[in-house]
């Protein structure tokens, strides 16, 4: 599914001197820094080592607190950068909160997550043997993609409500995504990867897999057409769809608030008496927190 065009913008699929295939737009020429096109990611997932300093929407990803917000989060003492005029945008207003950590910027939010998927894998209110909490906890200490896979996994069972042919078209989709048809315990991942680190990916993978199988299907109990799907859905495909993250390093980096905040102060330093020292003064606490 193509994303959203502006208006007056065409595209074409052709070829690449620099990177092979892709999607071009066409048409006319364009100005420095115009938007042309712009759409969802399929899934999204923020990265773990940035949750504890860095606050964003579980769905669409909107930072949720300024820059000293996310500053004094990440050094564990009150830092307080004065305000520059072109400091990049963060939602206002309280954002919504669940039981698992999750946040969100508005109830618009909060309802697509869920309708996406949120509702099947939230662990707020779920005891610590659970197998889903189990599967969460494996993932961070062992393979965050492990969180990635299952999320695709929700995102399907989630179309049960809408009919079989959502679901199909759900599945088709992700099979094209990991065309390669290879799992991740049979790939590499540099030169010279020996059996037993190849055995440890397949060790880690299957329990990852039993415990997010064995969580979903407490949640179709009594639903046998939602237990096959889920049991359709194997190891195999499950290691398959962590290899294509992994092969692909597919991933979206957000400009992280600070780089924009002293490039919005540089910005206006040069154009201002914006006193340039009083962001240096607070950027030794930073550095030596």
């Amino acid at each position: 599914e193509v994303g959203a065009l502006h208006d007056g913008v065409s595209v074409e699929i052709r070829e690449s001197e620099v990177s092979g295939r892709g999607l071009f737009a066409a048409g006319r020429g364009w100005d420095r820094g115009e938007e042309v096109f712009k759409e969802r990611p399929a899934v999204l997932l923020q990265a773990l080592h940035t949750q504890h300093y860095l606050r964003v929407c579980g769905y669409c990803h909107a930072r949720l607190g300024g820059v000293n917000e996310d500053l004094s989060r990440r050094c564990g003492t009150e830092i307080k950068l004065p305000v520059v005029e072109e400091e990049p945008e963060a939602c206002e207003g309280e954002a919504l909160s669940c039981g698992c950590g999750e946040e969100w910027c508005s109830p618009e939010c909060a309802e697509l997550d869920a309708a996406e998927g949120h509702g099947l894998l939230c662990v707020g209110e779920l005891d610590e043997e659970h197998p889903l909490f189990l599967h969460k906890v494996h993932a961070i200490h062992t393979n965050e993609v492990f969180l990635l896979a299952a999320k695709v996994a929700g995102t399907i069972l989630a179309r049960v409500g809408e009919g079989e042919d959502a679901v199909l078209r759900q599945l088709l989709f992700w099979e094209q995504f990991c065309h390669l048809g290879k799992a991740w315990w049979e790939i590499s991942d540099y030169a010279g990867q020996d059996e037993a680190e190849l055995h440890t990916k397949y060790a880690d993978t299957l329990a990852s897999w039993e415990l997010f199988q064995s969580g979903m299907l407490t949640r179709f109990t009594g639903c046998d057409r939602l237990a096959q799907l889920v049991e359709g859905m194997d190891l195999n495909w499950y290691g398959c769809m962590v290899s294509a993250f992994h092969l692909n390093r597919i991933s979206v980096e957000g400009q992280p608030g600070l780089r924009s905040y002293m490039q919005a102060a540089l910005s206006l330093g040069q154009r201002s008496s914006f006193d340039l020292q009083q962001i240096l003064n607070q950027m030794v606490t930073f550095v030596t927190c």
